[in-house]
């Protein structure tokens, strides 16, 4: 704490002997929304920007400071001043994205999205973020296509991996589904971590059962549900439970 209180005193006296330093504002207002003083973080964020309408930062952290107030309309505006600032401004075009999303706009939220990967091909969460919108909107082969060209970039970024390996096993257009190829890249990752991660097996273990077969997927669902457990994790116990109980009926149906 005392570090970050010396980073408000620093940013204090800044302004104390250098009234129209913009970046000191900003700077003094993220330790301020920091500490949850959000009014007076704000009212520095509006006099940067009075003092300097084009300054990118100023009206970025303004809108991360609305966007965690809940108020996604203002924090959009203010994201499209940051952009309008800064063309290029990755993270603006990212937290746009979240708040689009957030107000339901999820066409503009994609656009927000696909440009930040358009800027940044390394940037993983806002690939995460495209795919998971084009998801909610239908657009399948987009989506497919935004998390293959992830894996060719990033290839170590796992989320990335088990959210296509989910795709090709359970995509609503059959015409796009690869069990086989799903179980390659979920027991990849599985393997990746010594097969402990009980999300990453409930994954493999569906598109075992896609790929007929049962055997498999039985044996990662049951690692899976001996990996969570119920006491500390009931959520998770309940899905893996779930999982294991409808492959086992459906062993007992004969596959």
């Amino acid at each position: 704490g005392s570090l970050r209180d010396l980073a408000i005193k620093h940013f204090q006296e800044t302004l104390r002997l250098d009234p129209l330093h913009t970046s000191a504002y900003v700077n003094l207002g993220k330790e301020l929304a920091r500490r949850g003083d959000t009014e007076r973080a704000m009212a520095l964020y509006r006099r940067a920007v009075r003092l300097r309408p084009d300054f990118p930062e100023g009206h970025f952290n303004m809108g991360n400071l609305l966007a965690s107030l809940g108020n996604h309309d203002e924090a959009v505006k203010s994201y499209k001043l940051a952009l309008r600032a800064r063309h290029d401004y990755v993270e603006a075009y990212f937290n746009q994205g979240i708040s689009e999303a957030e107000r339901q706009d999820l066409k503009t939220a994609a656009l927000c999205f696909f440009k930040a990967v358009e800027l940044r091909p390394t940037f993983t969460r806002a690939r995460d973020a495209l795919a998971t919108s084009l998801m909610q909107q239908g657009a399948y082969r987009e989506c497919l296509i935004t998390l293959q060209q992830g894996l060719k970039i990033t290839p170590q970024h796992w989320r990335g991996a088990v959210m296509l390996a989910s795709l090709l096993t359970s995509c609503p257009d059959s015409t796009l589904r690869d069990p086989p190829a799903a179980v390659a890249l979920a027991g990849t990752v599985s393997k990746r971590f010594g097969h402990t991660n009980p999300d990453v097996l409930l994954v493999l273990a569906g598109a075992q059962a896609e790929a007929h077969d049962l055997e498999g997927a039985i044996g990662s669902a049951r690692r899976a549900l001996g990996l969570v457990d119920a006491t500390q994790q009931p959520k998770q116990a309940a899905r893996a439970r779930a999982h294991l109980d409808r492959l086992m009926s459906r062993q007992q149906r004969g596959g």
